[in-house]
């Protein structure tokens, strides 16, 4: 590649990078907050808003008692409701960038290796296969559970899938207990996010150990450490007392025959979801054995290969476990399938990564026109979605000029619900408000404005 050429590929991935941030920042600025967003603003202990960051952390001690585990995310996203919508319009776009570059590490091993149309594909992959994409990402809890949940599990993992690469210089140097210290630390935080992405996480880095072990190189204190880390923090989100309210509460793990029940849903949900990157993976792992074959004729296959499939398969295991652990859980809402998918993802990318296209002209030559055609693509479904979300943005505009009027009068106010069927905006979740003044998140959203009721007008 000559240097005109390397100038040119850095600055469309500069663009490209740069339109992802202020994208996904635009799509927050036209979310409003819902549901969990209202109860998660103010501290769990005074019911207030947060005045500093030890009331945060004061909310989160009361919150892992009595309302759920996930204390990692939790106080993240309490964090972020604190600082406030503005800000946290850009934050969380810059969080989804970092999203589609971890994605895209994970699925090349490096940094470097990443390209314009890589972001861009990972991208795209996301905004058209994200089962609920405003569940997901734009809405703020949702975000926290399912968008930097993965993420911190991937930073994590960084060190761990730079061992996969077969070139990767493994010698061992003096061995670091301060990095085994630091690495067991933040080994309990990785752990310590969301059930079934911890539990992933958990068997990718065994499988690591194992791939390390079966090449016959060196395991390093810190692998062990990051891994006591994992289990330690995956026991700190189980054990939470909250936990096992919350599943009692949900129906609790059931018996054979659910699990029988929930095993077929999720599968008849996995070809839903994940048919397209299940096809693309086929195709490239045909592709690999096809390229091997013709290896074999020329007496030039050598192990290293096949070394080179272990981070595609380490990441097939680790999309397999963090679908199918939810065959224990009672609830498996949609919008917990954005964290499968970005593992799902980074198996696909590691698959296509090892098969040379080098000799198909067609495959090897057409980056440019894919590129137009999902930026093309993006684009009209954006201008699809776009009239409804600025429909929902103005509706909770309206309501909060009714709840501004309300305050200095009597403080109780029924509304119009505020509905939509649109996947990219969080409230085609679930109903956001009830005719029931005296129940979640009629409270949540009273306490949120400081009135004494708010309900919605008649009707289911």
């Amino acid at each position: 590649m000559t240097p005109k050429s390397k100038s040119i590929s850095r600055l469309s991935l500069f663009v490209i990078s740069l339109s992802i941030i202020l994208f996904i920042s635009h799509l927050n600025f036209l979310t409003p907050l819902f549901a969990d967003d209202f109860s998660y603003s103010v501290s769990f202990v005074t019911k207030e808003p947060f005045t500093s960051f030890e009331d945060v952390l004061r909310s989160q001690y009361l919150h892992y008692f009595s309302t759920n585990g996930r204390s990692v995310v939790h106080t993240l996203a309490q964090v972020l409701l604190w600082i406030g919508k503005p800000v946290l319009n850009i934050v969380n776009g810059a969080a989804f960038f970092t999203f589609c570059l971890l994605i895209c590490f994970h699925g090349l091993g490096s940094f470097f290796k990443i390209k314009s149309w890589h972001m861009l594909s990972v991208f795209a992959a996301l905004w058209f296969l994200t089962p609920h994409f405003g569940g997901s990402y734009l809405w703020v809890m949702g975000a926290a559970n399912y968008m930097y949940s993965p993420q911190i599990i991937l930073l994590f993992l960084i060190p761990y899938r730079l061992l996969l690469n077969p070139n990767y210089k493994k010698e061992n140097t003096s061995p670091s207990w301060l990095l085994a210290i630091v690495w067991a630390v933040c080994g309990v935080l990785a752990g310590w996010t969301n059930e079934n992405t911890s539990l992933a996480l958990i068997v990718i880095v065994i499988m690591v150990i194992v791939v390390q072990a079966l090449e016959k190189q060196k395991i390093f204190p810190w692998m062990w450490t990051g891994l006591v880390g994992n289990l330690v923090g995956c026991a700190f989100l189980f054990l939470s007392p909250a936990q096992g309210k919350r599943l009692a509460a949900a129906g609790g793990f059931g018996g054979l025959m659910q699990w029988v029940h929930r095993f077929i849903s999720i599968s008849y949900n996995v070809i839903r979801y994940l048919w397209l990157p299940i096809l693309i993976f086929a195709v490239a792992l045909v592709f690999f054995f096809l390229q091997e074959k013709r290896k074999r004729k020329k007496k030039v296959i050598d192990r290293s290969s096949l070394i080179a499939l272990a981070p595609a398969f380490v990441f097939v295991v680790g999309t397999g476990i963090s679908v199918y652990s939810m065959v224990g859980s009672p609830e498996f809402p949609v919008w917990v399938w954005s964290s499968i998918l970005s593992f799902c993802l980074i198996a696909v990318l590691n698959m296509v990564a090892v098969v040379d296209f080098s000799s198909r002209r067609l495959l090897s030559h057409g980056g440019r026109l894919a590129s137009a055609i999902l930026i093309a693509a993006i684009a009209v479904s954006y201008f699809n979605v776009a009239p409804e979300l600025y429909r929902v943005k103005a509706a909770f505009q309206e309501r909060e000029q009714l709840i501004a009027i309300a305050k200095s009068d009597d403080s109780t106010l029924v509304v119009d619900r505020i509905t939509t069927k649109c996947a990219y905006s969080s409230y085609s979740l679930f109903g956001e408000i009830s005719t029931d003044a005296t129940i979640w998140p009629n409270t949540a959203i009273a306490n949120y404005y400081d009135l004494i009721s708010i309900s919605a007008r008649g009707g289911n």
